[in-house]
């Protein structure tokens, strides 16, 4: 019954057909017993964690060399609001290309068309991930991917996330952390005031989302 509501009143909800395949599958996991749905989890951290790294990678020395190969160009997204450039592990955005000094920053966004898709799962994956060692190296990997990818999203949910783990936390450890904070923004200040803190330097709410502009 839970199943078929959805696909019959995707009309009367005004839902797209795309939208029911993901609700299908998350009925159909929470059907699973407890120790396949942690196989699962297990799975989906580890693939993550891998293809965010080569991504990562590739990011990054696009952005300090300013050379990528590129597979695809000028592919659209859904709506055709904006094109990139596909290369081996990432979309570039054309549109969303900042140029300061000898690079060029772009939001780190892997193979989603949307850099906030990357943030918001990688601040969700810190909680999952945070707490076990196997995953120490994917938990690495979601604070960098986050942190590149220059989501208003991670930025909250990953303070959100560290003011409860303060307890939890020793103190070399938040030095550390504070540290590495003042360091990124002193040498890339103008990235963050762009790309992060420009989202929130609106007069009102209704404007807050200015990724259409030119800058994002």
């Amino acid at each position: 019954v839970i199943c078929y509501l959805p696909i019959l009143f995707t009309a009367f909800l005004n839902l797209s057909v795309g939208a029911l395949l993901p609700f299908l599958l998350i009925v159909v996991f929470l059907q699973l017993r407890d120790n396949l749905k942690v196989r699962i989890l297990d799975v989906f951290v580890r693939v993550m964690a891998i293809s965010l790294f080569l991504s990562l990678i590739e990011y990054l020395f696009i952005v300090v060399t300013s050379y990528n190969v590129v597979v695809f160009s000028s592919i659209p997204n859904d709506t055709g609001s904006k094109t990139f450039d596909q290369t081996l592990f990432n979309f570039i955005p054309l549109e969303s290309v900042v140029s300061l000094g000898p690079y060029s920053f772009f939001k780190f966004q892997s193979f989603s068309d949307e850099p906030g898709n990357v943030g918001t799962v990688c601040a969700f994956l810190l909680y999952v991930t945070s707490e076990c060692r196997r995953y120490t190296f994917a938990y690495i990997v979601f604070w960098a991917a986050g942190i590149l990818s220059f989501s208003a999203a991670f930025y909250i949910l990953a303070a959100i996330y560290l003011g409860f783990s303060l307890k939890k936390k020793n103190l070399r450890f938040l030095i550390v952390g504070g540290v590495l904070v003042f360091e990124l923004y002193h040498y890339f200040q103008e990235v963050f005031d762009l790309l992060i803190f420009g989202r929130f330097s609106q007069d009102n709410l209704g404007s807050l989302d200015n990724r259409s502009t030119a800058e994002f």
